[in-house]
Parts: structure tokens; C-alpha cells; sequence
């Protein structure tokens, strides 16, 4: 494994990760209509070792059509020599406005691959974005996937989390996505403060998630509030969420977690991570839970 070196704050700004649909673009958005900063779609640059080892797809493929990028960008990017080159040149080349940004690269799937992701990114800020398990299984299902497909995307995602380093915790900070549906001019302000950034007022009337602007509350966080216990029949809702329990244990434990720093809010955490841990020392078949802070 490679060492990497810092990527300054004035080219990334900061990490957002967390489930797939679990509420990633609404908390980009916040932090791009709130913090002076830039965010397309996904990024997925830090999926990959080094530049030379090029960006996965699809988020190759997203990332030329969403920040308007030039056709030969990944050509380029492959010779990088650091994921500051390659940042600083994905800054340089999109066509999207207000280049003197420091970009956000929002990929969900960083949260499953935290621990590589902060040792590839020393000293980015991450939001990790946590969202009620059974939210997001009724978001999986809407889109044609099964509860086991959600609850093995839950259980991938939470486990990189509780893998990752608590000596970093200090860059991280978890965001409840109900939090922010219950107040978001109050996270972007909490956020913009832990990111050390110059606070500009939540506007009610910017694009939030993937709906039209020109709402207030925007659809986008609106939507949220439509639980599933609107769309699903009761005995059904109490179905999917048996199944579900079935299938990951500790999923209840998720939604229990607090909004904050994660080195402040790891005690509260500690459940879900003794549960995760334990549950992954259960699979190998050794004799005892491990220590979260070990």
C-alpha cells in the first residue's frame, strides 16, 4: 500500500459518503448551496489505489458526463502523480462554473472502504451519512431490489464504518439524514463550522437532493419525510421491517447513532459498533468480541 500525502483544502474540500440512497446528494447539495464549494455527481477517485490505476466504473463514465469534462480527462488523469494532481486537474477541466472552488466528491461507497479512503486522503474531512436502515430498504425496494439486496448494501457500507481508524475519527463526522430533515438551516451551520469554513444562510429555495428548486421546504428534503409507513400498507410495513431485522440484527441500532464528530459521538456510537464488530468476529469464528477502540 502506498503512502499518500495531504490533499489541501483549497482543491478538496471534503468527503461525503454513506449508504446508496440514504441521503448523500441532499447533504452535498447543503454543504455545495451552503459552504462556497463545488459537487457533481459521484466521484470515485479514492476507490482506486492511485490515479494510475485509473476510476472504476461506472463513476468513469458519471464523472466525464456530470462534470462536463473533456474526453481525454481520464487519459490525463492516469498520469497523474498524486489524487492532489488529479483533483486540482478535475477542477481545472470541468466546464462546471466557479473553479476557484474546493470541490466536494460525494460517492456513497466511500463509507464502505472508509479506512482506505482516509489513508488514501490524509487529512480530508468525511460526512458520513447515516439514514434509518428501514428508510433506505423502502428506497432499495422502490427501485426494483430486494431487502436482501438492501440489507447487504446496509450491512457492507456500516461495516467499513466501524472498520475504520478511531485514531481519524477527529476527520469524520456523522450526519443523521432525519436531522437534516428536521432542521437543515441548523446542520449547514453545525457543518460549515466543523469544516472551519465561512458560513453563508441556508436558503430554503436551493436545490436539495435530486427535485426541481423553488420549494420551501425543497422537495428534496420534503420527500423524506414521506415514510414508508405512508406507502406501505401496516401489515406489510411490519413485514419488511422482520425481514429486514432478520437479515442484519443491528440494524435498528443505525438510527440510534447522533449527529456530530465521531470522536465525540462514539460513546452514544458504541452499541453499533460492538455489534458490527462482534458479528464479524462471530463470522471468523474466533472466541470474543473485539474492542472498537483497540
Amino acid at each position: 500500500m502506498s503512502d499518500h500525502a495531504p490533499i489541501p483544502r483549497d482543491v478538496l474540500g471534503c468527503l461525503v459518503a454513506g449508504y446508496e440512497k440514504g441521503g448523500t446528494t441532499l447533504v452535498k447539495d447543503l454543504l455545495r448551496n451552503t459552504g462556497q464549494m463545488r459537487g457533481c455527481f459521484e466521484g470515485g477517485l479514492l476507490l482506486a489505489e492511485c490515479p494510475a490505476e485509473g476510476i472504476p466504473e461506472p463513476y468513469a463514465a458519471q464523472l466525464i458526463q456530470s462534470w462536463e469534462l473533456p474526453a481525454d480527462f481520464l487519459e490525463r488523469y492516469r498520469a497523474c502523480g498524486s489524487f492532489a494532481e488529479g483533483y486540482r486537474l478535475l477542477r481545472e477541466l470541468s466546464l462546471i462554473r466557479r473553479k476557484e472552488l474546493p470541490l466536494i466528491d460525494k460517492t456513497p461507497r466511500y463509507m464502505a472502504c472508509l479506512a482506505d479512503v482516509i489513508r488514501r486522503a490524509p487529512g480530508t474531512p468525511v460526512v458520513v451519512v447515516l439514514r434509518d436502515p428501514l428508510q433506505v430498504t423502502g428506497s432499495w425496494l422502490r427501485l426494483g431490489n430486494s431487502v436482501a439486496d438492501a440489507a447487504a448494501a446496509i450491512r457492507l457500507s456500516t461495516a467499513g464504518l466501524v472498520a475504520a481508524p478511531l485514531a481519524a475519527a477527529g476527520r469524520v463526522h456523522v450526519v443523521q439524514l432525519a436531522d437534516v430533515v428536521a432542521d437543515p438551516a441548523g446542520m449547514a451551520a453545525r457543518l460549515q463550522g466543523w469544516l472551519g469554513r465561512e458560513y453563508i444562510p441556508y436558503d430554503p429555495t436551493h436545490q436539495l437532493g435530486t427535485s426541481p428548486p423553488g420549494l420551501a421546504p425543497p422537495m428534496g428534503v420534503d420527500a423524506d419525510r414521506v415514510t414508508n409507513a405512508r406507502r406501505l400498507p401496516r401489515e406489510a410495513l411490519a413485514a419488511l421491517e422482520a425481514e429486514l431485522t432478520a437479515l442484519v440484527p443491528w440494524a435498528w441500532l443505525v438510527a440510534r447513532v447522533p449527529s456530530g464528530p465521531l470522536d465525540e459521538v462514539i460513546t452514544a456510537a458504541r452499541p453499533l459498533w460492538d455489534a458490527v464488530a462482534g458479528e464479524a468476529v462471530a463470522a471468523r469464528g474466533l472466541p470474543g468480541p473485539v474492542d472498537p477502540a483497540g
